[in-house]
C-alpha cells in the first residue's frame, strides 16, 4: 500500500508504490494523488470526522476467514478472465495467418496461370511461413485453454458425505423440549 514518507508534516507527502516518488498530497483535501514521476494514481487516507468513526466502530467487521475466502474467489476470477483476454490476440493472429496464407496461395496460382515463375515461388513461400506462424499460434490457443481448464475447481473424486446432516426435524423437536420445561 501507499505510506506516508517522513518528509515534512505540513503539507503531507506520500510515497509512490511503483516509483517510490515522493508526491505531496495538495491541501485542497482531494483523496486522489498523481505520482508526477510515473503517472500512477492513488488513494490516500484522510483522517476520519469523529461521526464516521463512530459509525465505523459500531459496524460488526467481517470475519477474516470469509474475506480470504471472498478475495480468493475474486483472484480466481480475474485470472480466469485474464486468461480469456489473453487467448483471443493468439485467436485473432491465427486467422488473420490463415487469411495471408490463402491470399498469397490465390495470388501465386494466378500469377502461374500468366505464366511467370519466380513470384509464385515467393508467395508460396511466403504462405508456408505464414501457415508455420497459424500453427504458432494455435499452439498458443490450445496452451491458454489448458491453463483456463486447470483453473476450474477439480470435481471430487468420491461423492459428499451427507450423513452428518439431518432433516431438519430436531428443530421440532427442540422447540417441543424448550415447551415442555417452560411448563
Amino acid at each position: 500500500m501507499y505510506e506516508p514518507a517522513p518528509v515534512s508534516p505540513d503539507p503531507p507527502a506520500y510515497q509512490c508504490s511503483s516509483c517510490g516518488q515522493v508526491v505531496t498530497a495538495a491541501p485542497d483535501g482531494q483523496n486522489l494523488l498523481q505520482c508526477p514521476n510515473c503517472g500512477e494514481q492513488f488513494f490516500i487516507e484522510t483522517s476520519p470526522d469523529p461521526a464516521s468513526q463512530a459509525v465505523e466502530e459500531s459496524t460488526p467487521s467481517v470475519a477474516p476467514e470469509s474475506e480470504i475466502s471472498e478475495l480468493r474467489i475474486r483472484n480466481v476470477m480475474h485470472a480466469r478472465q485474464a486468461l480469456y483476454r489473453s487467448r483471443r490476440w493468439p485467436i485473432i493472429a491465427t486467422a488473420a495467418c490463415l487469411m495471408a496464407a490463402a491470399k498469397l496461395i490465390q495470388i501465386a496460382i494466378v500469377a502461374l496461370r500468366h505464366g511467370q515463375r519466380f513470384i509464385p515461388a515467393l508467395d508460396l513461400f511466403g504462405a508456408i511461413l505464414a501457415l508455420i506462424l497459424g500453427a504458432h499460434f494455435v499452439r498458443q490457443v490450445i496452451l491458454i485453454t489448458r491453463q483456463i481448464r486447470a483453473a476450474r475447481q477439480p470435481t471430487p473424486s468420491t461423492p459428499p458425505d451427507f450423513s452428518t446432516l439431518s432433516d431438519g426435524s430436531q428443530h421440532w423437536k427442540n422447540l417441543e423440549k424448550l415447551s415442555d420445561s417452560e411448563t
